[in-house]
This record gives structure tokens, C-alpha cells and sequence, in this order.
């Protein structure tokens, strides 16, 4: 996106809400908004919603939400060839990523976005396990899928061999990772 088009965007936004307030209709210190700046907005943010920009990441906002919008953009940046901000939600992927669940036999290197889009995220997960001693004994490669639920926000499976519960251990992990805040 053009920088001249996002100054349009903000532009038009901070004249919104600085005349959208009933307070200051009702006080007559300014006139409501026109038709017409109403139309200038909607056809800025479509012509936004075009070129494939969306917001970053917002402060307080969920996991699971940041990659899901990360993830829609970095589609719709592949779709409209737009690479300056395909290149800038990728890396905001990235840093998303950075913070995801390693260490306690998560392979902190074997976590990989492996496929996303609204409807499902999936991650491709390592886990190396323990014997009775300590020592480590072994690898399992898993898939873990994040779908849209209706009861609970999102809900998690995991696919691949369940050795020693490890399927349940990677789900509530993962878990609460989607539902920490960024």
C-alpha cells in the first residue's frame, strides 16, 4: 500500500471521529457527517481491502487472532502480487511464531506454520521424548489443526502416535498459547 493511500485512510478516519461525536452535533460546533465522507471512507477501505493491507497485530489481542489475520492478509497480499506487504505480514508471521510453545521436548525448531487460511491453522510439531531415566529415546512428528468452534472460540487437534499422552500434553500447550494475548 502507498504511503499517499494510507495518509488518505487516516485522514479520513481521524475526520470521522472527530465529527462523529453526538456531543458535539447536539452542541453545534460541527455539522454531522456527510454522505459523502461516509462514501470517501468506504471506498478508501475498499480500495485498502484491494491492495491486500490490513492492521498489524493490535496490543491485547489473542494468538489465535493475530495469526488468523496475519495469515488472511498474507493471502490476500499473494493473491493481489502486492509483495511490499506480503514481505511485511510474513515477517509479522515470523514474530509471531518466534513465541511459540519450545523447550520440555518441543522442538523449538520443529515448529513450523505449515498451512492457514479463516478457517483452520496448522502447525507441524516435533516432540522428543524421554525414557524412565532421562535420556532422550526418540522422535514424533505431529500436526496440530486449530478449526473455529462455536462453543469455545476455537478447538485443537493433534494428529500423529499419542506416546506417553503426548497428544493431550501438545493440545493443552498449544492451547494456551492461541489463547495468551500478544
Amino acid at each position: 500500500m502507498s504511503s499517499e493511500l494510507l495518509t488518505r485512510v487516516f485522514d479520513a478516519l481521524k475526520k470521522l471521529t472527530m465529527e462523529c461525536t453526538p456531543d458535539s452535533w447536539d452542541r453545534g460546533r460541527v455539522k454531522r457527517p456527510t454522505l459523502q465522507t461516509l462514501e470517501d471512507s468506504h471506498a478508501l477501505i475498499e480500495e485498502m481491502e484491494k491492495t491486500g493491507a490490513c492492521p498489524l497485530p493490535k496490543p491485547q489481542q489473542l494468538v489465535v487472532e493475530a495469526l488468523t489475520s496475519c495469515v488472511v492478509a498474507i493471502n490476500n497480499c499473494a493473491k493481489s502480487k502486492n509483495e511490499e506487504w506480503l514481505e511485511r505480514h510474513q515477517q509479522t508471521l515470523h514474530n509471531i511464531m518466534e513465541k511459540a510453545p519450545h523447550g520440555d521436548g518441543i522442538d523449538g525448531d520443529g515448529i513450523e506454520f505449515s498451512h492457514g487460511s479463516e478457517k483452520v491453522l496448522q502447525f507441524s510439531v516435533s516432540f522428543h521424548h524421554m525414557d524412565e531415566n532421562g535420556y532422550y529415546d526418540g522422535w514424533s512428528k505431529h500436526i496440530v489443526t486449530v478449526k473455529p468452534s462455536l462453543l469455545d472460540r476455537f478447538e485443537i487437534q493433534v494428529s500423529g502416535r499419542d506416546r506417553n499422552g503426548i497428544k493431550e500434553l501438545l493440545r493443552q500447550t498449544f492451547d494456551n498459547w492461541l489463547r495468551s494475548k500478544i
